[in-house]
């Protein structure tokens, strides 16, 4: 007769044991969201600059230390401290960027991964581990572009799991793997110093936790002297090894000043701006509720509290203020404890199969829509270069007409322009901030105010080339150069404009002429009688709109001049080519250019296959 409720208690107790299918299948799940949030386009102009210096290095077999890229730099000596990281990107670089983009998503999602496994593992059981690990693979790709600062991401990461084995087992042999990271990421990223920063901070928690325990924490837990004097050794050794440099103590001053003494950064540079001060997009609202998460269960489990694990926070939540680029690191710096706190107020009533629920369809979603910036935007998701936010149109203008000298431009279109046409034109300047100083850069910004600012400027640097965005900071600017018997423009871009200086070879043509010679060709409407095909067309309009990296079977096409693509094409009316939005609109396509723009017709659904979104007007007919 007992046999039967125990049978039945037996049954009812395995029906409620979940499948490890379902905790697997969350934890791929969870693989594929990080995958996801950095699958996405490259869209750092700075990308550019780094793989120029790494190809220069390489071609020329030393570091670079004298400034040769830029105009208003040129001759200066240079610190190329990040060098290993420029010459890692040169070697996995391409002329679509796909190599170098699967290259960073390799190394974030391994990095991410790792990190979780290893300080969550203990952990999973709680209901909040997933949710945890979400949020920080969410805030990692925030600041997790191709740039060096990956390798901060990676060592940051590197750093507090090994700091973490050691609050379990204080052993100085689990140290010393730090010792060789340490000298890698000093030659990999400017931010090697946080290495023995952090080291310092933790061995001084841990210190100020035995010597003055007022903290309820520190009582759970003994640390010997010989324990917590092997810490400082071990950050004393990490900022002596960060001189094994090409650089030694000068990389050193640099990072002490590019942190403590640039101010004017945190002025003109966004990514240096207070967290504060910058429009707020998702991101900011998934790191505020982190933290605000992270302080409330600090205080829901202060009994177990230490200072080691205050101050962490209390660093946690200063960095972003200083910059919103360690967003990523304030998430990074108090993950450890605020995992093993959410884990104590809430150890278990983790399901696999409510994980899945959430997690298969915000993976779908970040793989469709990208990485969600803003509730509006996001980065597109893909590989390689995203070319729509580089003026591709007109330096491939410039170098298939063999254009020489000097070109003033805004600072993030410097790296673009610098890689792709280096040596025959030189950018005034680009986005190496920390190199030109407050002075070069003001008076750079300062140059698009005025008329007579713009003058001095060109004047004193050679400009004969001026690209200017098409946005409302340079709208004044634009108006006075279409008026200046010095300027005439050499090409109405998609997105810029780009103006040459008036000389002997090059007159001036004014916008009322351009004008005429449009409506001239609007009445004439010649017919094109030789025959293009579809190939040709479609190469004339990726050189037109300088997608030649993508097209590489359009090489011969990329090489020509206006005037040897008109031929090549037909005998096309040059002034057409000035125009890259000529076939955009159905007045314009149908009115001076209509044999331009039904070439246009013809190629703009293959060229949006290679990931862009032109409009097609179906022609004219």
């Amino acid at each position: 007769m007992l046999k039967l409720p125990l049978m039945a208690q037996k049954k009812q107790t395995t029906s409620k044991i979940e499948s490890p299918f379902w905790k697997s299948l969350s934890v791929c799940l969870l693989i594929l969201a990080v995958v996801a949030l950095n699958h996405t386009q490259m869209e750092e102009n700075d990308t550019w600059w780094h793989v120029a210096l790494g190809r220069w290095m390489v071609q020329n077999h030393h570091i670079y230390r004298t400034e040769i890229f830029s105009q208003i730099g040129l001759g200066r000596p240079f610190l190329a401290h990040e060098w290993l990281s420029e010459v890692v990107f040169y070697f996995f670089s391409s002329p679509s960027g796909k190599a170098l983009s699967f290259f960073k998503l390799f190394l974030i999602v391994a990095s991410t991964s790792s990190f979780g496994y290893f300080i969550a593992r203990p952990y999973f059981q709680s209901r909040l581990t997933l949710p945890i690990l979400l949020t920080l693979a969410f805030l990692i790709a925030f600041r997790a572009p191709v740039r060096p600062q990956i390798f901060e991401i990676i060592f940051s990461s590197f750093l507090l799991v090994i700091l973490n084995f050691w609050k379990e087992k204080p052993d100085w042999k689990i140290l010393l793997g730090l010792i060789p990271v340490q000298i890698l990421w000093a030659n990999l990223h400017g931010s090697y110093l946080l290495g023995p920063f952090l080291m310092f901070l933790f061995a001084t928690g841990i210190s100020l936790g035995q010597a003055f325990p007022f903290l309820p924490g520190d009582k759970l837990t003994t640390y010997t002297v010989r324990q917590r004097g092997e810490l400082f050794l071990c950050a004393l050794i990490l900022l002596v090894v960060s001189l094994i440099n090409p650089f030694h103590f000068e990389l050193l001053k640099k990072s002490f000043s590019v942190f403590f003494l640039d101010n004017y950064m945190k002025e003109y540079i966004r990514e240096w701006y207070s967290v504060v001060r910058v429009s707020k997009g998702v991101w900011f609202y998934v790191w505020f509720g982190w933290m605000a998460w992270a302080w409330v269960s600090l205080l829901m489990t202060f009994k177990r509290v230490s200072q080691v694990e205050l101050y962490a926070l209390i660093l946690s939540t200063i960095f972003p203020f200083i910059g919103v680029r360690y967003i990523t690191l304030s998430a990074i710096l108090s993950f450890p404890d605020l995992i093993k706190r959410s884990f104590a107020l809430y150890p278990k009533g983790f399901k696999g199969t409510r994980a899945c629920a959430i997690l298969a369809p915000l993976v779908v979603f970040f793989f469709v829509i990208g990485y969600p910036m803003t509730f509006s935007n996001a980065i597109p998701p893909g590989s390689g270069f995203n070319f729509g936010v580089v003026p591709t149109d007109i330096i491939q203008h410039i170098k298939a007409n063999k254009i020489k000298g000097v070109m003033m431009n805004h600072y993030h279109d410097g790296a673009f322009i610098l890689y792709y046409l280096y040596p025959e034109v030189l950018p005034v300047i680009d986005s190496r901030t920390d190199f030109y100083g407050k002075e070069l850069f003001t008076e750079h910004f300062d140059a698009y105010s005025s008329m007579p600012l713009f003058n001095q400027y060109v004047n004193k640097y050679h400009v004969n080339l001026v690209l200017l965005r098409m946005i409302p900071e340079t709208e004044v600017l634009r108006a006075n150069l279409f008026e200046s018997p010095d300027w005439t423009l050499e090409k109405f871009g998609l997105d810029n404009m780009l103006f040459r200086k008036v000389d002997a070879t090059h007159p001036r043509v004014t916008m009322q002429e351009i004008t005429a010679e449009l409506n001239q060709l609007s009445q004439l409407r010649q017919i094109n009688e030789k025959p293009i095909s579809s190939d040709q067309a479609y190469c004339g309009w990726i050189r037109l709109l300088g997608h030649c990296e993508l097209a590489p079977e359009c090489r011969k096409e990329c090489e020509m001049s206006d005037e040897a693509l008109s031929m090549e094409l037909g005998s096309l009316p040059l002034l057409c080519f000035k125009f890259s939005q000529v076939c955009f609109r159905k007045e314009t396509a149908c009115g001076p250019c209509p044999n331009v723009c039904e070439l246009y017709s013809r190629s703009v659904e293959r060229i949006n296959r290679l990931g862009f979104h032109y409009p097609n007007l179906g022609g004219c007919r």
